[in-house]
């Protein structure tokens, strides 16, 4: 088994945060518009941070729930995309809202977190599909 360097590792995990603050500005940006309040910097990136976290198990399954019914020509590529899109947006709206409703620093509307999930959603449709022929 190869070991990692711990300066590698550093480097690793310290991108990935990077990406995520990033994010999570971004984001946090987009949601502003629908009436989204945080009260500093590092609140809405843990919100983030800990929305992901929570998402992540229960948005593999039900975006892969679409996929294998597709391949197995249960149904069309048509509505594979529209089951994706609707399950990946209410997967992550439900992290959203649930860490929402435990960190009184945020305050996210309905509408804010309905849009930005499905904004979540939209990059995965470039995958669906691939594959079958």
């Amino acid at each position: 088994m190869k070991k990692f360097d711990r300066v590698t590792v550093l480097l690793g995990v310290g991108l990935i945060l990077a990406l995520l603050a990033g994010l999570s500005l971004v984001a946090g940006g987009f949601m502003k518009l629908f009436g989204f309040t945080y009260d500093s910097v590092g609140s809405l990136v843990l919100y983030f941070v800990a929305a992901s976290v929570l998402s992540a198990v229960f948005g593999e399954v039900f975006s892969a729930l679409p996929k294998v019914l597709y391949a197995m020509g249960k149904v069309n590529r048509a509505e594979g995309v529209i089951l994706y899109l609707v399950l990946d947006t209410l997967v992550t709206a439900a992290g959203l809202g649930v860490v929402d409703h435990w960190m009184p620093s945020v305050a996210a509307t309905d509408k804010a977190i309905v849009a930005v999930s499905l904004l979540f959603a939209l990059p995965g449709l470039g995958d669906f599909g691939k594959g079958k022929k």
